[in-house]
């Protein structure tokens, strides 16, 4: 009797369930793929929001601080001092004046010295002060050789415009280091006399002991606006002139992007400098006292000085004059470096439109107060 062997076939996949296995497949692909990039542009938008959130917080930081401190000469305001502004031409020069502070609508009015280096008709401001970093006191002066020796050694090259304020903070000279320009005099000495190159001096008359006085033509070596060589008295404080603006242009560092960017005066002229890269434009207002020169009759204010409250905020070109301004208000706009978005946008900030395009827009605002005009300062 034979026995029949039964063979068993394995069966297969249906054409449905083969269908519905790659459906399924499909749609946990997907649901991966979709994962992976939402968060590659959460990673994206993260790190372009750090990206301008740093910047932010450096260009506040370094802006707030020049400008709290413009205006500042040591012990007063400058209508507290007599001047001996001794530097040779500085009433034309941008960079070599003392107003504390000057704004620019655009780039049209802007110092030369930075003008073709501006973007995108950006405002920019310009600050100077006394760099109390630099301080040095003086040990005792010779008017007359126009030698100033100092208790410590200075770094101040030949042309570094300084500031030399007397101890009685009566008088204030304004002049450009003449020398030593070599080995002739010790560290510890500074030559103001005339000469010739950049920032020099048209007289080595740097106190005004009867008048304040500016550079004109009538200045000699020995005599400038009825002034005579005169001593500044031991204890006095010599100090580096600073005069830097800030404006917005293109960046060196990375190609096709704007930056924030410094133009500060040196001894050998203008240095310009890269801060922050992504900042796209900045807007500037000031902040007035209208009340100026109103209280004359007012024996607790200073005869050239308002009731130090801010009336109203004014663009660079509508300021009248720049002694009334008292605060900065700055807003700064910031894009991300490249694109984040998949379509292209239009972003409103502050009333201004960015765009279309496809990057991350961010501001940032910041108000600072002139401290040397503070209601505090003004007081007589």
């Amino acid at each position: 009797m034979s026995t029949v062997k039964m063979v068993k076939k394995d069966a297969g996949f249906s054409l449905v369930e083969l269908l519905v296995s790659i459906l399924i497949s499909m749609i946990i692909f997907g649901g991966v793929v979709n994962v992976i990039l939402n968060s590659n542009n959460t990673y994206r938008v993260e790190e372009e929001s750090t990206y301008i959130q740093e910047n932010i917080r450096y260009s506040v930081d370094v802006l707030t601080r020049d400008i709290q401190h413009a205006g500042f000469f040591e012990c007063g305001t400058l209508s507290q001092f007599r001047i001996a502004n001794s530097i040779d031409n500085s009433a034309a020069d941008s960079f070599l004046n003392l107003t504390a502070i000057e704004g620019y609508e655009g780039d049209l009015l802007a110092p030369v010295e930075y003008r073709a280096d501006q973007y995108n008709d950006s405002d920019s401001i310009l600050l100077r002060y006394a760099d109390t970093s630099t301080e040095v006191s003086v040990a005792s002066h010779s008017p007359n050789s126009a030698e100033i020796k100092l208790t410590g050694s200075h770094n101040f090259s030949v042309g570094t415009p300084l500031i030399v304020v007397d101890s009685n903070c009566g008088e204030m000279g304004f002049f450009s280091v003449s020398g030593p320009s070599d080995s002739s005099l010790p560290a510890d000495h500074i030559v103001h006399n005339t000469g010739s190159g950049s920032n020099q001096n048209c007289t080595k008359v740097i106190k005004a002991s009867i008048s304040s006085f500016e550079c004109d033509g009538s200045c000699t070596s020995t005599s400038c606006g009825g002034n005579s060589p005169a001593e500044y008295s031991p204890g006095s404080s010599v100090f580096r002139f600073y005069s830097a603006a800030y404006y917005i242009g293109n960046s060196a560092i990375i190609p096709g992007m704007p930056a924030l960017k410094k133009a500060t005066l040196l001894s050998s002229g203008v240095r310009l400098e890269e801060l922050v890269q992504g900042v796209e434009r900045m807007e500037v207002l000031y902040g007035v006292d209208e009340d100026i020169r109103t209280h004359i009759d007012n024996p607790n204010w200073l005869s050239d000085m308002g009731d130090g409250i801010i009336d109203s905020y004014q663009r660079a070109d509508a300021v009248a004059d720049w002694n009334q301004v008292l605060a900065v208000k700055v807003n700064l706009f910031f894009r991300s470096q490249g694109d984040v978005f998949d379509a292209d946008q239009v972003t409103t900030l502050h009333g201004i439109d960015f765009g279309p395009d496809r990057f991350l827009w961010r501001t940032a605002s910041l108000t600072a107060q002139i401290r040397s005009r503070s209601r505090r300062d003004l007081m007589n």
